[in-house]
Formats: C-alpha cells, sequence, structure tokens
C-alpha cells in the first residue's frame, strides 16, 4: 500500500541552499538520489555541488570507505561517508582563487524492495563539519510506505541537513507523517567537544568555518554580539557598518549562555554558528556577562543593540548596583567598550540618547550613527509559524 505523502516543492529550499556560499561533496547509499536531482534542477547547483556519488554495490561502498563497511545500512556508515566526502570537499576546493567553507553529506539506507528482505525500512543521513557530525534516523512502518515515497522523503531529509548544514534555519523540514519514526542524533567533533566541557573555553571559527589560527581571533578586534536565532540582514549590515565607522575588523560573537534567555545546547550552537561561515568569523563562549566576553577579547569593542545595552546597564542583570559596577569597571580596565546601534521596538526607535547612561560609565558607550534596520530575530522567527 502506497502512503501517499508527498512533500512541499523543495525548489524554494534548494535556491535558498544555492544562494549561501557553502559547498558539498554528497555520498548516498540505498537512497538519497531524488535530492540530487532537485539541486541540479535548480539553476546556481555549481555553486553547491562540487561532487556526488551513487555507492549502490557494497564494492563500491566498501572502497568508498576503505574497506571499513560492513554492507550494512547505519548511522554508522551513513557518519562515515559523510567524513570522508568532507575531506573530500577540502581537498577539491584547496586550490579555489576564494576560500568558501565546506561539508560532506552520507546517506545510508534499506528500503522496500522486490525481493525479501529481514530487518526494518529504515534510513540514515548524516552531515559532517569541523564542529561534528549531525543527523538523523528515519525508520518506516513495513508495508506502510512505497519505495517511491520512501525514496522522497529520505531526499526531502537529507536536503533538510544540507540547508542546515549551510547555515539556513527555518522550520523547512518535512512535516511529521505517520508511518514514520524520525530520530535525529549529533556527534561533537573533538575541537568542539573540547570547547563544550570547558566553561572558560573559546572557540574562534574564520569564514570557513575552520578554527581560526593564532593570529587571527588577534586580527577581529570588534565583536556583533547576539544569540543569531537567527542571522539575518540586519545583524550583517550592523557588522558593516561598524567596520567601517571603526576601522576594524568585525566578526560575530556568540555565547552559548545568556543573561535573560535559555542556555543553548551543542547542536543549536553548531547551527547557528553555521549561519556566519562565508561572511565573518564567529566566536563561540559560554560568557553570559560582557566583563567575561572582556576577558576573553581584552581591548575589543562590542557592537549591540540600544536594548542589549540597557541591560548592561540594568543592576538586576547582575543581583546589584555594586555588582554592576564591579562589572563595568572590569570591561573598563580591560579596554572594552559598547558600540550601540539604535532599534526599533515598542512602536518608536531608540538610540544610545533615550539611555540613561550615568556619567561615571559614559566612556564605555559610543553610538554608531546613521544606522536604522527595522528587523529582529523575534519578528523573523514570527514569520517562519
Amino acid at each position: 500500500m502506497s502512503h501517499g505523502a508527498k512533500p512541499n516543492d523543495p525548489r524554494a529550499l534548494v535556491e535558498r541552499l544555492h544562494a549561501t556560499p557553502h559547498r558539498l561533496v554528497y555520498a548516498f547509499a540505498g537512497a538519497g538520489a531524488k535530492v540530487l536531482y532537485w539541486l541540479h534542477d535548480v539553476p546556481g547547483s555549481s555553486r553547491t555541488v562540487l561532487e556526488a556519488a551513487d555507492r549502490y554495490h557494497p564494492s563500491s561502498l566498501r572502497d568508498a570507505l576503505d574497506g571499513a563497511a560492513d554492507g550494512s545500512a547505519s548511522g554508522g556508515v551513513a557518519g562515515a561517508l559523510a567524513a570522508v566526502s568532507h575531506r573530500r570537499a577540502q581537498q577539491l576546493t584547496v586550490g579555489d582563487d576564494e576560500a568558501t567553507p565546506t561539508f560532506g553529506v552520507g546517506v545510508a539506507a534499506a528500503l522496500t524492495t522486490d525481493r525479501q528482505r529481514r530487518g526494518e525500512d529504515r534510513a540514515h543521513i548524516a552531515s559532517r563539519d569541523v564542529l561534528g557530525t549531525s543527523g538523523l534516523t528515519l525508520r518506516f512502518e513495513k508495508g506502510a510506505w512505497s519505495r517511491h515515497d520512501q525514496e522522497t522523503l529520505v531526499s526531502r531529509w537529507a536536503l533538510t541537513e544540507m540547508a542546515r548544514s549551510s547555515g539556513l534555519m527555518g522550520p523547512f523540514q518535512p512535516a511529521t507523517q505517520a508511518g514514520v519514526v524520525v530520530e535525529p542524533w549529533f556527534t561533537p567533533s573533538e575541537v568542539y567537544r573540547t570547547f563544550l566541557d570547558d566553561p572558560q573555553a573559546l572557540l574562534v571559527l574564520n569564514t570557513t568555518g575552520h578554527v581560526a589560527e593564532a593570529r587571527e581571533p588577534q586580527e577581529t578586534t570588534a565583536w556583533v554580539s547576539g544569540s543569531f536565532h537567527p542571522m539575518h540582514e540586519g545583524h550583517r549590515l550592523l557588522a558593516a557598518r561598524a567596520e567601517a565607522h571603526l576601522g576594524r575588523k568585525v566578526g560575530y560573537e556568540l555565547a552559548l549562555k545568556n543573561a535573560e534567555k535559555a542556555e543553548t545546547d551543542a547542536l543549536e550552537g553548531r547551527r547557528r554558528a553555521q549561519q556566519a561561515w562565508g561572511d565573518r568569523p564567529v566566536a563561540l563562549s559560554h560568557a553570559a556577562l560582557f566583563h567575561v566576553k572582556a576577558e576573553r577579547f581584552p581591548g575589543a569593542v562590542f557592537v549591540v543593540g540600544v536594548d542589549t545595552a540597557r541591560r548592561v546597564l540594568d543592576p538586576s542583570f547582575y543581583g546589584g548596583e555594586d555588582a554592576m559596577a564591579s562589572s563595568l569597571a572590569r570591561i573598563q580596565a580591560l579596554g572594552c567598550r559598547f558600540l550601540v546601534a539604535g532599534r526599533y521596538a515598542e512602536g518608536s526607535f531608540r538610540t544610545l540618547a533615550d539611555l540613561a547612561v550615568p556619567e561615571v560609565w559614559s566612556p564605555l558607550f559610543e553610538a554608531l550613527p546613521d544606522f536604522r534596520k527595522d528587523l529582529s530575530s523575534t519578528e523573523v522567527r514570527a514569520g517562519w509559524s
């Protein structure tokens, strides 16, 4: 019996994917061919697809994985294909004139067939980059899905993983379907795990999504701080305007802990960081308060919206006036300060001039002139629904 599930036309998502700077190598075994058709059916696939391989025969799969594959459709095989694809993507782009972020995607599946086969119908999809391997497992109810519909759903989820790994955010994944269980998973890389396990750690990634070399963090001396859920045109314009105003290189600073928001988990932190790749460096930290950020980046300028500046001057975020004064004094002693952009909120456009900044702390704050972009992450998320 055919389940009859028909996903929405994926062309709109593919167009968004082609517009990102991210590029990929794709290897699939047992399912996932349709996503390759979708990618090539929309103009611009040469900006996204570096290489693709159908590893259908067991010998082809073993060759791809240096003999390590046992022929089973498992998450381990999908993850190994993604890792091999990521290495291949890096090799292919070594001599390119402009470095771009790359990742690898692997699919290993065992779907409905025309012969007797033991075991469940299943598919495993994985995506690999420098921060780790994310993916999901699809488990199909026997007899509830045709091969055609299974292939379509596997390809749609593979496209979702590609989009997420390209820094796209939003509710573009397939809708929940009867007769299939979707199990997401994530394995951080060693460098990301080391960062996650150390509350004092700082992880700076360059524009290609790789760990920055020792000199690179020192070259970036101003940071747009935010949760970037999602990163939008306003953030990018703010970074560009701040860079022009300051005459300094500007990156993005993403703290997994926030003074007033829920902590960002490892997978979500990776997805938000991926949004910056191909644009600017991004620094990951666990620093919820700015005096801790200043300790990570002495001498830095933190580029913030006026709403964030208001919170910096709010004693309730510190536990009292004395704690706030101690925090601001520490920021000042470390040579850091704030560049404050105006924001539209609650029916009016507000700037640094609308804040009651105590005179003793006024040297810490500078207004970014002639900047306005009436867009917020909250509004973008509201549009998702």
